[in-house]
């Protein structure tokens, strides 16, 4: 299977679950796909976004 292919399937399965892919999402698959990233490091950085405070505290 090659990079577009398995995009194609995880976007499908993630459409499935009603978690559509957005643009950003698809590029670091990618980079995952072509060694510029790992997906390791690429579910620390999304952990590290998201668990974040916002600007307000909450």
């Amino acid at each position: 299977m090659n990079k577009k292919q398995l995009t194609a399937h995880v976007a499908a399965s993630m459409r499935m679950e009603n978690m559509p892919l957005r643009q950003a999402d698809k590029m670091r698959i990618a980079r995952c796909l072509d060694g510029k990233s790992t997906f390791h490091k690429s579910v620390e950085n999304l952990v590290k976004k998201h668990t974040q405070p916002n600007q307000s505290g909450k």
